[in-house]
């Protein structure tokens, strides 16, 4: 069981869910991508959001890893999570899109490395989209080298998709 702390720094907060949240995962199926990626639901309304919060408390719980809700200041305007592995932490994050071009995934993602790494987990890695340049960029800004091309490594829909790992030095 893990428990998700609340983070500062950087002008942003990463905290862990609350149903006062609902209106930004009901802002991030507003994007196609991210439902199609992540487990935000694409239909279902308030109730479907509510699930999705709920499951997000469950991932600590279970010990699957820490979600948090990125926060400026006060509103959650993304996700950010960590999930552990024997060696690796993976590292995702989404942002809804009337919060995106201001920096603060990179703010979110700084906050996150520095907690992880000060938690003992020093391998750090996420995986993007080849054509996402944003995500590149922001994990670039981080620290985060591109390290190779994973064929199909997911899927988004039927669709299996190639990513870039990057990691962390």
């Amino acid at each position: 069981m893990f428990e998700v702390p609340t983070l500062r720094g950087g002008g942003v907060v990463l905290r862990p869910w609350s149903l006062a949240d609902v209106p930004a995962v009901l802002a991030a199926a507003t994007d196609p991508y991210i439902p199609e990626v992540t487990t935000v639901p694409a239909t279902g309304g308030a109730v479907a959001a509510q699930a999705y919060v709920a499951r997000q408390w469950d991932r600590a719980r279970s010990g699957q890893g820490y979600s948090f809700a990125i926060c400026e200041p006060d509103t959650a305007v993304g996700q950010i999570g960590l999930w552990p592995r024997d060696d690796v932490a993976s590292v995702g994050y989404w942002l809804v899109p009337a919060a995106r071009g201001r920096g603060l995934a990179a703010r979110a993602l700084d906050v996150l490395v520095a907690w992880a790494t000060a938690n003992g987990h020093d391998a750090l890695e996420l995986f993007v989209e080849p054509w996402n340049e944003a995500s590149i960029a922001t994990a670039r800004r981080c620290g985060f080298v591109e390290r190779e091309t994973v064929v199909a490594h997911h899927h988004a829909g039927s669709e299996a998709r190639d990513a870039i790992r990057m990691s962390r030095p």
